[in-house]
Formats: C-alpha cells, sequence, structure tokens
C-alpha cells in the first residue's frame, strides 16, 4: 500500500463535513505533510464548519492551495472564514493558487499572496468590490504573484475595474507579474466576440504599466470554437455558430506597455460554415485578426518566442483549397515573421484541424513542404505543421 503521507499527494477535503478524517489533527508538527489541499463540495451551503477552520489554522507547509466549491460566496464569509483563507493566501511556502469555482472572489485578496502563480477559472466569478475584513489581514502586502491567468471575459472585465478602482492594491498584487494568460470562450455568458477583446485589450492597457516586467503573453480565443477546448477530451459539441474574427482588433494603444514582451502565444478556435467549399471567408478573417496584432507589437527587437495555434473543424466534404490555403498562409507567416522580429529564436505554426481524420491524406509529406525556409536560414527553431485530431 502506497504512502498516504507523500509530499506529493494531494489532500481534499469537504468543507461541510465535520467528521472528515483530517479534522482529527490538531497538532502543527501533524500537518506539516499537508502540501497540496483541494477545498471541493457540490453541496448547497457557502458556510465553513468551525471544524474546517481550525484545521486550516494548523497548515503551515502548504504549497498549492485549490478552491473547487460553487456555493462559496466570499463576501458573506465571516471573520473566522476570511481570516483562515487569508492566512493560507499568505503562507510563505504557497506557490500555486486556484480559484476554480466559488461566487464573489475579491481580487483585493491577492495583495496578501504570497504565492507565484493564480488561475481563476471560468466557474469562479471575481469582484472588484472590497468587502470588509479582519483588521489582521492588513499585514500582509507581498505582491509576488509573478504567473496569473485569467478565464472567461467577465472576470477580465473584473479585473480591468479592479485596476481603475483600486490602483494602489493592484500595484501591489500585480507589480511582479511576468506572464498573463486571458481565455475567452463562445460559452461566456453574455459575451459577444468583439465585446470580449476588446476588454482584453482595455486590460492590457491599464495591467501594462503596472507589470512593468511582462514578458509572456497567451491569448487563448475560443469565441469562434464548436468543439470544447479541453485537450484530453476535446469532442464535437452543438454550438452557436460564429464563422470569422472579424471585430475588434488589437491597436498600438492596448499593446504600448507590453514593452518587455518575449514570448507571445496565440491559440484560436473558429469553423467555416458547413456549406462552404473554400477557405476564402477563413482566410480573410484569420488574416484580418492575427496579422495587425503581430503589426501592432512596439518591441518586436525583444520578442525571442511565438507560437501560433489555429484550431478549426474542417467541413465535409473538404473545401478544394484547404491545402493551398495553408500552404500559402505558411509562406505569408514565415516572410512576416522573419522582417518584423529580428530576434526571435523560437516559431511555431500549428493548425489543428478536427474532423480531418476521415479522409487518408499524406499529412507527413505536406508538413514537410510548409516549413518556414526564411526563417530556419537564419536559425531560428521552428515547426510548421498541421495536426490532425483523432477522437480515438
Amino acid at each position: 500500500m502506497s504512502d498516504p503521507f507523500r509530499p506529493t499527494t494531494t489532500h481534499t477535503i469537504n468543507p461541510l463535513d465535520p467528521r472528515h478524517p483530517l479534522l482529527f489533527i490538531h497538532d502543527d508538527d501533524q500537518t506539516s505533510h499537508i502540501k497540496a489541499l483541494t477545498i471541493f463540495t457540490e453541496g448547497p451551503s457557502g458556510k465553513i464548519c468551525s471544524e474546517v477552520i481550525k484545521f486550516l489554522d494548523h497548515l503551515h507547509s502548504l504549497e498549492k492551495f485549490v478552491i473547487h466549491w460553487r456555493a462559496l460566496d466570499w463576501v458573506m464569509l465571516g471573520e473566522p472564514e476570511i481570516r483562515a483563507l487569508v492566512r493560507l493566501f499568505s503562507l510563505p511556502s504557497l506557490h500555486e493558487l486556484q480559484i476554480l469555482a466559488s461566487a464573489n472572489f475579491p481580487l483585493c485578496l491577492l495583495q496578501y499572496y504570497a504565492g507565484k502563480q493564480l488561475s481563476i477559472a471560468a466557474t469562479t466569478l471575481a469582484t472588484a468590490v472590497t468587502p470588509v475584513f479582519p483588521s489582521d489581514t492588513e499585514a500582509r502586502r507581498l505582491g509576488a504573484l509573478t504567473e496569473l491567468a485569467l478565464l472567461s471575459a467577465s472576470n477580465i472585465r473584473e479585473f480591468r475595474t479592479f485596476i481603475e478602482w483600486q490602483a494602489g492594491k493592484a500595484h501591489t498584487s500585480l507589480r511582479s507579474v511576468k506572464c498573463l494568460r486571458c481565455s475567452v470562450s463562445w460559452g461566456d455568458e453574455g459575451a459577444k466576440p468583439e465585446e470580449s477583446l476588446k476588454d482584453i485589450g482595455s486590460l492590457l492597457q491599464r495591467i501594462g504599466p503596472i507589470c512593468r516586467d511582462l514578458e509572456e503573453f497567451r491569448l487563448l480565443d475560443w469565441q469562434n470554437s464548436t468543439f470544447t477546448p479541453v485537450h484530453s477530451s476535446t469532442r464535437l459539441m452543438s454550438a452557436p455558430q460564429i464563422d470569422s474574427f472579424d471585430g475588434y482588433q488589437f491597436t498600438q494603444a492596448d499593446l504600448a506597455s507590453l514593452t518587455s514582451l518575449k514570448r507571445l502565444y496565440v491559440q484560436l478556435g473558429a469553423s467555416p460554415k458547413a456549406d462552404e467549399k473554400t477557405m476564402n471567408s477563413m482566410d480573410a478573417s484569420l488574416r484580418h485578426w492575427l496579422l495587425p496584432l503581430l503589426s501592432n507589437i512596439l518591441s518586436p527587437q525583444l520578442l525571442e518566442r511565438i507560437d501560433i495555434t489555429f484550431s478549426f473543424v474542417v467541413p465535409f466534404p473538404w473545401p478544394t483549397d484547404l491545402h493551398n490555403w495553408m500552404r500559402s498562409f505558411a509562406a505569408e507567416l514565415d516572410v512576416g515573421l522573419t522582417h518584423k522580429f529580428p530576434t526571435l529564436r523560437t516559431a511555431n505554426l500549428t493548425f489543428d484541424l478536427r474532423n480531418a481524420h476521415t479522409m487518408p491524406y499524406d499529412w507527413q509529406a505536406f508538413n514537410d513542404g510548409i516549413q518556414p525556409t526564411n526563417l530556419q536560414a537564419r536559425g531560428v527553431a521552428c515547426a510548421f505543421r498541421a495536426a490532425v485530431y483523432r477522437p480515438y
């Protein structure tokens, strides 16, 4: 039987269960083996039982903390609950915090966070509103956060509002951020594609002056996707069909503060219309969206890496110009990146094809023929390829 107290063990506790085995630990030394803790429940109550609060007070070596509790409303928590959770945020040992599901997570709490990585999932509703905290939570303002992931348009908007309304706390929380990831989806409630992209642009304008050393920006735009963007279980879904990236484009003003950007990752999801016989509309919309983004980067001499993934469902029968379109776009991108980014070290382009497994084709030969010769001649490590997703 494996040792249940290995450092890599992730412990999960139900905050509504006063008889959980971990709650019978009443000594700080006995909790030193707990490095990763998940608070998880699908229960309807958002109140933490007193036994759980006492247990949390004994944790001093936590490295990863995950909260997955849909019924939890942060602004409704009492003083003991807030104090217990904020103390965990500020543990020197903590390096990763994931808020996967909850309501009204106060962004001002980030000023007490001692870790490096933070992920606020789409199933969590963040808020810029400041609740009333116990006085002793003012003890730590660390600003150690280096990796920030914001999932969903609503959380991106709230983060922008947080920066506007609470500039001092935002500066304390975000001043050390080096990696920013923004992810939006067609499934975001009430979000239109152009509005979500405008929100991201507005966030970049406000976060840039705070994060002076922001080196990495990751953008996942699933506004136009008809499949779930989960690598391990991607599957076709019925969803509203949106057929282009046309709409808001990132401007120079949006990107003006990203003067230290070294790594750019862009992942786009879309689909041609089911009855479309060519790639014309997809070609126009992708160029309309992506190429201005690249041209508006104001410090091209610093960019060292760029990764672009374009995921789309291939209609059946295949568009007649599918392969020629990918060849043409890859060649144009090769020339553009070569001229625009003089210090580029790594460049990757992936056409992530869904539904293309239904017809045989020599994709290896195709990939050999779209390699970026200009970038390769300059010594850039690069791989341009079509990757066919197979659902089995």
